[in-house]
């Protein structure tokens, strides 16, 4: 049994090697890359956001507002995401404070865009993700395996890699005992996750064209709208503590929702959000959270890890770079039994004997 999962574990591991390294490299990436506001984005209001709305609907009136995202810190710019019929997007970076347009640029052509890509989906679309999901799902496999086959699990905790008889192996065994814990948590929330979104694109068809839906919603609505500034101090007024994580405008007639983070809250509780009424800017009744999103808002919180605290975030890069001495290690390993027993030639055999 234990020969078993130990040829299965190497072969696993061989054929997971480049996605995980992959995954890795850019989790450690994001993980760098400032991806959420620091804590105190909460405290700006955004009174310019109306100005920036006209502006950037005056430049493309073709388009529909998508996602208004605040800055990384209370003295940077926000940004605003614009959709046309053609389903091209384009970001609006403008200042939160007189909503003056800064910088107009194609969505996905930012370093952090570009980067969630491949670690989604290898720039591939729907295959990638599907190698994506088989990857996590392998990463389960080894990490179990590799628990089950591995003996005197203490003494490889307490004894230093590098002074042992075979420093690669014993570091190695070490890295993957170290990570264990975070491995089967990134590889269940990232299962989940791809699955989630694969799942989606599945069912999801082509899209059909329907010509009643098409004149509604390129009928102007004349009626005033409420200041998005006025909405998101309302939302920030009702949840004390909380910070803006995004304003998505919608479309008209229907109401404006203001995502909310809360930092201290656990998992399924850190992202909430407001429903305002978009012509009297009043909150609307609030609707129970259904359990799969509080689900999947767990899933996502504890996957990133960037929903919470410096420590966190730090505890998950010391984590995922173990991750990457994990797969380097495993592949010097193969590297090293390959090169054993590869036979050697006849010339070497006269000379031994």
């Amino acid at each position: 049994m234990r020969a078993a999962l130990w040829k299965l574990h190497r072969w696993i591991g061989l054929a997971c090697f480049t996605p995980f390294l992959i995954l890795t490299l850019t989790g450690i990436a994001l993980l760098i890359l400032p991806a959420w506001p620091a804590g105190s984005a909460g405290l700006v209001m955004p009174s310019g956001i109306d100005r920036a709305m006209t502006e950037a609907g005056q430049r493309f009136p073709d388009t529909r507002a998508r996602l208004i995202m605040p800055g990384l810190s209370p003295d940077s710019e926000w940004t605003l995401g614009l959709r046309d019929e053609n389903g091209t997007v384009r970001t609006f970076s403008f200042d939160p404070a007189d909503g003056r347009i800064l910088d107009v640029a194609q969505s996905g052509s930012s370093l952090r865009e570009v980067l969630l890509e491949v670690h989604n989906s290898l720039l591939i679309g729907l295959p990638g993700k599907l190698v994506m999901l088989t990857t996590t799902l392998g990463l389960l496999t080894l990490a179990i395996s590799g628990f089950t086959i591995m003996r005197r699990r203490l003494r490889v905790l307490r004894r230093v890699p590098w002074h042992e008889a075979c420093p690669v192996a014993s570091l190695h065994k070490w890295a993957g005992l170290v990570a264990l814990i975070f491995l089967l948590l990134l590889s269940v929330t990232g299962a989940t996750l791809l699955a989630f979104k694969t799942l989606g694109e599945l069912r999801s068809g082509p899209p059909r064209s329907d010509p009643q839906a098409t004149q509604q919603v390129q009928t102007p609505d004349d009626r005033p709208q409420a200041s998005l500034a006025g909405m998101a101090s309302s939302a920030l007024a009702l949840r004390p503590g909380t910070e803006i994580q995004g304003i998505m405008p919608g479309r008209a007639p229907g109401p404006v929702s203001i995502m909310l983070l809360d930092r201290r809250a656990p998992p399924w509780a850190k992202s909430s959000t407001l429903m305002f009424d978009r012509h009297t800017g009043r909150p609307l009744p609030a609707r129970p959270v259904p359990v799969f999103m509080q689900v999947m808002i767990a899933v996502k919180s504890l996957h990133t890890g960037l929903w919470s605290g410096a420590a966190v975030r730090g505890l998950y890069l010391a984590c995922a770079l173990l991750c990457a001495l994990l797969a380097c290690s495993g592949l010097i390993l193969w590297a090293q039994r390959r090169r054993l027993l590869r036979p050697r030639p006849l010339s070497s055999k006269v000379l031994h004997s």
